[in-house]
């Protein structure tokens, strides 16, 4: 989601909508959130630009179409071509808001419309939809209209799909509760018009029911207040389902009760607003009970049913009494292989702290953790104080270690066994798991034989999925056949809150081992879980189901309380046409149905599933939920609405795939390979692709630092940032510069000094020798000569510097004859001396001819030999002038070396000598490679040599 945000902040500053109209500043957080909004704005874009309620956004890639009304003669100030594009939110005329709450659910229906106020009408863009649903939340459709053109979401079967459909990515789910729309070529200026509908559980706390929904529009969402009115309407209907009298507790928006039927109450509002809402709606009420009470709801089968039987609805409520909770045994068993690394092991470590807290005196306890390897807290159960909390803190943080692979089978053996001699306390399993393993069916096949045996004192089996790698299904199956309760974490940030309220509810059970006793005059009576669960303090129970044959008017519903006494409780059977079941329950009956499916891989169940979906509009793992495109086309005043049927073919038929709708059946390869689970932040399907690019170092620097990332971050950097980073580069560069040359004199001084020195220590000079003997046999191979012949006579060798002798002359023959090393001796240091004193004594010499020969006629050769100490570095060297010198000297003289100091004569009759013994040999050829490899690979240099070879 920050690159989806980054996208609204590149598209506010797009459009010159980051302040108010008027230069206002953007509102201020709400109180208290100040300084998570200051560090979220410090690590990443501001977290205000997520959506918050339904918004429409342009999707921007030119520039050069933006056109904002807000700012008189505006002119965007990016130009070419913007990659990722930009999100422009959209200014909303209108919003229309409809809940309808009853039993435990709420069915929303949102409609609003947007117009594209940011693009030239002479332009097109895409738009983006996006709808933030709610905790519990599923997509039921969507229906948009744009001048001309209709869009309705449709379901049909997932082979339907894979032949006819082409899979364009178009919409589904951006994360987790995120849905969107992508409508592509809207016109500049065009009314976009909108309807989602959608489905979420209604929260419950303390006998309260409420329902929040996201309405909160940003400030930049507001049109001018003198070129619209905006007409805000909510309506909220309120069906309990029981003959009792439902309280008001409270509203977040100023609503007005406009009728009220028996236990059906109506609330309306509509007014002219100035500016959009800036909270959630949020309602809440409460049902009158002073103790345990409920209802069994049926409604007839319909000529469309998937199923020829009635269906009915069994709803308790545990009331605002007291009901004293049953005492536990619990084991928390908690997944530590290697993808639970990070955040997500984290957060179910603080989880499962805080809900060891929560357990009174009187409860036990126990901590398995599993991976390839089982470790537990205790080897049996520890009862519940204030030490043993402690010391199972410090263990968890010793042993929530994320390593290793994934076995569900051994650690849920070993806590039945451990709750197997528990008497007078309910004993419970909390299993925690993000990974899907090969033997779930035999795990669900075990734990149903082994609770089956133990009867009314089988340990209830409560399970926890994370992210979208794990089964869901068999976790769901697995809590149903323990008659506990199932939850899921699909956002990382989420992990702690839903375990805790996912163990609060399966902690708080006032009534165990509830049976119905309808079936006895029943032809038939079928539940769609497994087994009816246990009824908590701090959630209603709501068991579905089909029936067949006729129903007394009341039933009654038989359990136990934490006492061991029995209670009855009486349930009047209604038919109410204000509550449609089949809506209401679709959710809750495809999940059961599609785990018993999975479970016994029973195809005409899943026909039954299949048939559900459609029916409903609701997608389901064997259902896919695709985007129609409807053309409107007006004929004699009249509309016609001609709407592509299924197989006809034409060139304006789009039938586009929503994807992300569904949850799947785990992911067996990804948690083999412990594979970080996606909580929305990845697809499975990018994971996977990035770790295909780990196979080298080279192809994973190559994927950083690639030019268009390179270009990508460039694009977002400010001027002073690129001012910086130009003033850094260079910096680096001067500071190369200087590392590179002073490694180069360093190489120099060492070579030269390595001349002079005498000893070395034994070890390195076998080390050098060695290396040099490697490099002069690779020579030897290369230039196609014996070893004994190397080194060959030729200029590469002169400068180079080295202490190991040249082989003698003679020595594998075929040689050219050479000077003994007699003849030319290393320099003292008493000579350098010497010899830096001549070179100074000439140079001054050159230096006072060329003074006193101005304005005399000198020659060419004259002025070479008196050049300037300044230049000398520049021009021949003065031995050359020198020697050039004596030559001519030497034509009109006789050979005599007037005006040379006696070092110089020394050095040049050495030179000669050294000349005339080298018979002309000419400087042999060597290949480039070769010389690199000298220069770069080969440490031991050049040949060394003791006499200047071969010059020509």
């Amino acid at each position: 989601m920050e690159e989806f945000a980054r996208a609204v902040e590149d598209g506010l500053k797009l459009s010159k909508r980051l302040v108010l109209p008027g230069g206002l500043p953007p509102p201020r957080p709400p109180a208290g959130m100040e300084r998570t909004v200051s560090a979220a704005a410090a690590s990443g874009p501001d977290p205000r630009l997520l959506p918050t309620a339904p918004m429409a956004y342009a999707v921007v890639t030119d520039p050069a179409a933006v056109d904002t009304p807000d700012v008189p003669s505006y002119q965007p100030y990016v130009y070419g071509h913007l990659d990722p594009p930009a999100l422009i939110p959209l200014q909303m005329k209108e919003v229309d808001l409809a809940v309808d709450c009853a039993l435990d659910a709420a069915h929303v229906t949102l409609r609003a419309r947007w117009w594209l106020h940011c693009i030239t009408r002479s332009r097109e863009c895409d738009v983006r939809l996006v709808v933030p649903l709610a905790e519990q939340g599923s997509i039921l459709g969507a229906e948009v209209t744009i001048g001309r053109r209709s869009y309705n979401t449709q379901v049909i079967e997932v082979e339907d799909t894979l032949e006819n459909h082409a899979k364009i990515e178009i919409g589904g789910l951006l994360k987790p509760h995120l849905f969107f729309l992508t409508i592509p070529q809207v016109e500049g200026g065009a009314d976009i018009c909108a309807t989602f509908r959608w489905s979420q559980k209604l929260l419950y706390d303390s006998g309260c029911f409420s329902v929040e929904i996201p309405f909160r529009f940003p400030y930049f969402v507001n049109p001018l207040p003198k070129v619209f009115m905006k007409k805000e309407k909510i309506q909220l209907t309120v069906n309990s389902g029981f003959s009792k009298e439902v309280l008001l507790q409270g509203t977040s928006h100023l609503l007005k009760e406009k009728s009220r039927q028996g236990d059906k109450l109506f609330f309306h509002h509509e007014a002219i607003v100035e500016n959009w809402s800036c909270k959630d709606f949020n309602f809440s009420y409460s049902v009158y009970s002073g103790d345990l009470c409920g209802g069994m709801l049926v409604q007839p089968a319909t000529l469309r049913d998937y199923d020829e039987r009635d269906m009915f609805c069994i709803f308790l409520l545990p009331g605002s009494g007291n009901r004293k909770v049953f005492r536990k045994a619990v084991v928390f068993i908690v997944d530590t292989s290697g993808s639970m690394q990070g955040r997500p092991l984290e957060n179910v470590k603080r989880a499962v702290s805080t809900a060891l807290s929560e357990l009174v005196e009187g409860d036990y306890f126990n901590i398995i953790t599993f991976n390839d390897e089982l470790h537990s807290f205790s080897s049996c159960l520890e009862q519940v104080n204030d030490k043993a909390i402690a010391s199972a803190t410090d263990w968890m943080n010793e042993n929530f270690v994320a390593e290793g692979g994934t076995d569900v089978m051994h650690p849920l053996s070993e806590a039945m066994a451990l709750l197997s001699s528990v008497h007078d306390t309910l004993p419970q399993i909390y299993l925690i798991t993000d990974g899907s393993v090969d033997d779930e069916h035999n795990i669900c096949q075990t734990a149903k034989t082994e609770l089956t045996n133990r009867g009314s004192k089988s340990p209830r089996i409560s399970t926890f999925g994370l992210g979208s790698y794990c089964n869901h299904y068999f976790l769901r199956m697995l809590a149903s056949i323990g008659k506990g309760h199932y939850d899921a974490a699909l956002e990382t940030a989420s992990i702690e809150n839903r375990i805790l309220k996912w163990f609060r509810r399966a902690s708080s059970t006032i009534v165990a081992n509830i049976s119905i006793d309808a079936m006895t005059h029943l032809d038939e009576f079928e539940v769609d879980s497994e087994y009816i669960p246990d009824l908590s303090a701090n959630s209603p129970l709501c068991v579905s189901g089909k029936y067949q044959g006729k129903l007394l008017d009341t039933v009654k519903a038989k359990g136990y309380l934490a006492d061991m006494k029995e209670i009855s409780i009486e349930l009047k059977v209604q038919q109410l046409k204000e509550i449609p079941l089949d809506k209401v329950l679709v959710t809750q009956q495809i999940d059961l149905m599609t785990a018993k499916a999975w479970l016994s891989a029973d195809k005409q169940l899943e026909r039954k599933v299949i048939k559900l979906s459609i029916q409903n509009g609701v997608p389901s793992e064997y259902t896919d939920m695709i985007l129609l495109q409807t053309n409107l086309d007006k004929v004699d005043g009249t509309q016609k609405v001609k709407q592509k049927l299924k197989g006809q073919k034409g060139r304006d038929e789009q039938r586009i795939l929503l994807h992300g709708l569904k949850l799947g059946f785990g992911n067996k390869d990804a948690t083999r390979e412990n594979l970080t689970t996606g909580f929305g932040d990845m697809n499975p399907a990018e994971k996977l692709v990035m770790l295909q690019k780990r196979n080298g170092c080279c192809s994973r620097v190559a994927d950083c630092l690639c030019c268009m990332c390179c270009i990508k971050a460039c694009n977002r950097m400010n001027d002073q940032c690129a001012i910086l980073m130009a003033q850094i580069c260079a910096a680096l560069a001067c500071l190369g510069c200087y590392e590179c040359c002073a490694e180069i004199i360093n190489w120099m001084q060492n070579r030269f000094n390595g001349k002079h020195e005498k000893r070395r220590p034994e070890a390195a000079a076998a080390a050098i020798s060695s290396a040099r003997e490697s490099c002069r046999q690779d020579h030897a191979r290369e230039d196609k000569i014996p070893n004994g012949d190397w080194p060959p006579q030729g200029l590469l060798s002169i400068g180079t510097l080295g202490d190991d002798p040249p082989p003698a002359a003679g020595d594998g023959g075929g040689g050219p004859p050479r000077a003994s090393q007699a003849d030319v001796l290393d320099f003292t240091i008493e000579e350098v001396k010497k010899l830096q004193d001549a070179l100074n004594k000439l140079l001054r010499r050159a230096k006072s001819k060329s003074s006193s020969s101005r304005g005399s006629g000198a020659t060419d050769e004259d002025h070479a030999s008196q050049l300037p100490l300044d230049r000398f570095l520049n021009c021949p060297s003065s031995l050359e002038v020198d020697r050039r010198i004596s030559l001519r000297h030497a034509a009109g003289d006789g050979g005599e070396n007037g005006e040379f100091s006696p070092d110089t004569q020394i050095i040049l009759s050495k030179a000669r000598d050294l000349l005339v013994n080298s018979n002309g040999t000419t400087i042999k050829k060597k290949s480039f490679k070769f010389l690199l490899k000298k220069m770069f690979v080969c440490h031991g240099g050049f040949a060394p040599r003791t006499e200047l070879e071969g010059s020509s």
